[in-house]
C-alpha cells in the first residue's frame, strides 16, 4: 500500500506540475503576443480571448493535472495488479493506450463541466470557441504534450521498479557515489529442494515456477517495508534498515506471511506444477559498506561479512531441519515480544568463518501447538 501511495503522489504531483507549468508558459506567451492573438480572429472585446489571457488558465491546468494524474495512476494500478502484465508486451501497450484515451476524454468532460460552471467563466465563450476553426497545430501540440509526459512518467516508474522503490532517488542524489557504511539486516530466502524441482519440471516450467513464486513474494514484501537487493537464480536477497526497530519484526513477519501466501495459492501451484513450493531463509544483521558500482550497468551493491554470514546460515536450514534460521546478533536486537517460538541451536561452524556463529530457529507453528 505504501508503494502505491508514493506512486499516486508522484503521478498526481507530476501531472499538476506539468499542466500548470505549461499553462503558465502559455499564459505568459499569450499576454506577450496579445496582438498576434487578436489578429488570429479574436476581437479585442472577445470574451474567449479575455479568458485565455486570464489567470484562470492556471486553475484550469491544475484541475486537468489533478484529474489526469488520478487517471494515470488508476490505469497503472489496474495493469500492475491485474493479469494484464502476463500478456504479450504489444497487447499491454494497446490496452494501456485505450485506457489512457478513455481517461483523457473523461477528464476533458470533467474539466469542462467544472470550469464552465464557475461564475467567472464568460457567457458565450463556448459558442465563440466552437465558431473558431481549431488549428490542427494546436491539437497536435496538445496531443504531443500529453504523450510526452505519459512516456516520461511511465519511464520513471519502470526505472523505479528496476532499481527499487527507494534506490532511484539515492542514485539521483549521488548518495552512494562514494562508499558509505550503513546498518542493515539481510534475509537470504531460497527455494527448498530446487534441484529436484528443476529436474522434475524442466528448465522452462521451472522458470515459470520461479516467476510465480517471486510475484507472490513481491506482493507480500510491500506490506513489510523490505527491499529486494538481488535475485540470484531461485534465491532472493532482501534487506531492511536495521536502524529501525520495526525492521526486525517486519523481517520475520514477512517470512511467515509469504509462507501463508504460498499456502493460500496451493491449488494454483498444484494445478500448474503439481507441487507446492517451500522456502527456507537465513537472516543476519550488522554494518555493511554500500556503494554504487558499474558504468554500463549501474546498481547499488552491499559489501561485508554480514551478507556472507546470512547466506551461510541459510545453507544450514536443511541440515538443522528448520525453515527460518537467524543469527544470535539478529535475535539480540529483535523485540522479545515477537510472538514466535525460538529454538536455540547453539554455536555452529560456518564455511568461511573462523569463529562459530550462534544460530536460532524461529517457528510460528510450534507455539500455536503449545498454546492449543
Amino acid at each position: 500500500m505504501k508503494k502505491y501511495l508514493s506512486e499516486a503522489l508522484f503521478l498526481i504531483g507530476g501531472w499538476i506540475t506539468a499542466t500548470t507549468g505549461v499553462s503558465f508558459i502559455m499564459l505568459v506567451m499569450l499576454r506577450y503576443f496579445e496582438n498576434a492573438v487578436i489578429a488570429s480572429g479574436f476581437s479585442a472585446k472577445n470574451t474567449l480571448a479575455w479568458y485565455m489571457t486570464s489567470d484562470y488558465q492556471l486553475f484550469e491546468g491544475l484541475i486537468f493535472g489533478f484529474c489526469f494524474g488520478l487517471v494515470h495512476f488508476a490505469v497503472h494500478w489496474f495493469t500492475e495488479r491485474a493479469n494484464i502484465q502476463k500478456l504479450p508486451f504489444g497487447r499491454v501497450i494497446l490496452i494501456k493506450s485505450l485506457l489512457y484515451l478513455a481517461g483523457l476524454l473523461l477528464v476533458f468532460v470533467i474539466v469542462f463541466t467544472v470550469v464552465s460552471s464557475m461564475p467567472y467563466f464568460p457567457e458565450g465563450a463556448m459558442d465563440e470557441l466552437l465558431s473558431q476553426d481549431m488549428p490542427l497545430s494546436v491539437m497536435a501540440a496538445g496531443s504531443l504534450f500529453i504523450l510526452f509526459f505519459l512516456i516520461l512518467f511511465n519511464f520513471l516508474l519502470e526505472i523505479n521498479k528496476k532499481f527499487g522503490p527507494k534506490n532511484l532517488m539515492r542514485i539521483f542524489s549521488g548518495r552512494y557515489h562514494s562508499p558509505i557504511v550503513e546498518e542493515r539486516l539481510f534475509m537470504f530466502i531460497d527455494l527448498k529442494s530446487s534441484t529436484y524441482y528443476a529436474e522434475r519440471l524442466g528448465h522452462f516450467k521451472y522458470s515459470q515456477l520461479i516467476q510465480l513464486c517471486f510475484r507472490h513474494l513481491n506482493k507480500v514484501l510491500d506490506k513489510y517495508d523490505g527491499e529486494i537487493y538481488q535475485y540470484v537464480g531461485d534465491e532472493a536477497v532482501i534487506t531492511w534498515d536495521a536502524r529501525k526497530q520495526s525492521s526486525f519484526g517486519n523481517c520475520i513477519d514477512f517470512f511467515f506471511a509469504y509462507k501463508a501466501e504460498i499456502a493460500s495459492n496451493r491449488a494454483k501451484y498444484e494445478s500448474l506444477f503439481g507441487l507446492v513450493p517451500e522456502f527456507k531463509a537465513g537472516v543476519n544483521c550488522g554494518s555493511v559498506t554500500v556503494a554504487e558500482v558499474g558504468t554500463i550497468k549501474r546498481e547499488i551493491a552491499y559489501h561485508g561479512d554480514v551478507l556472507n554470514t546470512a547466506a551461510r546460515i541459510q545453507e544450514q536450514c536443511n541440515r538443522l531441519g528448520h525453515r527460518l534460521l537467524v543469527s544470535g546478533e539478529f535475535l539480540s536486537e529483535m523485540d522479545t515480544n515477537h510472538g514466535y517460538y525460538t529454538i536455540e541451536l547453539g554455536a555452529t561452524e560456518l564455511k568461511g568463518k573462523y569463529q562459530p556463529v550462534a544460530i536460532y530457529a524461529i517457528d510460528d507453528e510450534i507455539i500455536q501447538a503449545v498454546v492449543a
